[in-house]
């Protein structure tokens, strides 16, 4: 398979970070991105779709913007998202036998932000849900981020008054300090999201593994979908995932090597993050809606 598109993605990643950035750390837009039919995006094109500085969450292709009516604003240019696509293939057995099989592809899609368009007609949904985006009516970002926690259906133990924090999979517990510890309400709820994501991993939930030294790719990654998964989890929340200082000057070197020398890890720590968060919120991921036409190899 092509590294061409992994490595489109790595490359947009890597150029915030030389910046100064994590992207995945920075204010959310209130509403998830989307595309024109009101379906959100999932892991890696939330982050890459997220970058962009547009308050509007809707995306379309050129040939939808087309479609209803509409043109891009002169001088706009398109964002990306990625887009697996199975294709058939045959494959030779050890015996000789010719065996069936699909294998994943990865492809992206240009994109543009309803912001760059103009005269674009919407469905009356859609602009239902721009009304209420406009007049927003109060909520406590602090509450629904409590209400995350609480329906977690098989959440692990939760202590508080350690000096640190972690989660510890052999008794499936995590650990914080107190929450007047922290700095403020939303970085007990970050690091909370973040140990939650660490806990999917337990076996009785998505099984993955744990236990990884310090510095090898499989703690980048496992590190990446805690940093990703949380990300997305207080956004449902409303909340900025900021980042936590103490933790960000130890990895964020360590991610951008890694990331360098594998340009696919990214794309899966978004995967196996937004699983994560899925998991937690009690979602079902129904994978994401391809766009019509206009498939990037």
């Amino acid at each position: 398979m092509s590294n061409a598109v992994y490595e489109l993605v790595t490359n947009l990643i890597l150029k915030k970070m030389s910046e100064g950035h994590i992207p995945w750390k920075r204010p959310w837009v209130a509403q998830m991105p989307q595309n024109i039919s009101g379906h959100e995006y999932q892991g890696i094109n939330q982050i890459l779709l997220g970058l962009e500085p547009f308050k509007s969450p809707f995306w379309l292709t050129y040939r939808q913007i087309s479609e209803r009516g509409g043109h891009v604003i002169k001088g706009q240019k398109s964002s990306i998202a990625v887009f697996w696509k199975m294709f058939p293939a045959k494959d030779i057995d050890s015996s000789g036998d010719q065996q069936e099989k699909t294998i994943p592809l990865l492809r992206y899609y240009k994109l543009f932000n309803l912001e760059q368009t103009e005269n674009v007609k919407l469905e009356p949904k859609i602009q239902a849900q721009i009304e209420r985006m406009e007049n927003p009516k109060p909520f406590d970002p602090i509450a629904k981020a409590e209400v995350i926690w609480e329906n977690f259906k098989d959440h692990p133990v939760l202590e508080h008054g350690h000096s640190r924090a972690f989660y510890r999979p052999s008794t499936d517990t995590i650990y914080l300090p107190h929450r007047y510890a922290f700095d403020n309400a939303t970085s007990y709820h970050a690091t909370l999201a973040h140990e939650a994501i660490h806990s999917t991993a337990h076996e009785s939930r998505l099984n993955r593994k744990l236990g990884n030294r310090f510095g090898s790719k499989e703690y980048a990654l496992e590190e990446l979908i805690a940093e990703l998964g949380s990300a997305f989890l207080l956004a449902k929340a409303g909340l900025d995932p900021e980042p936590l200082a103490d933790q960000q000057a130890a990895y964020i070197e360590n991610w951008s090597r890694k990331l360098k020398a594998d340009p696919k890890l990214f794309v899966t720590a978004s995967s196996k993050g937004a699983k994560a968060a899925n998991y937690i919120l009690g979602v079902t991921a129904t994978g994401e809606v391809e766009p019509e036409g206009e498939m990037v190899a």
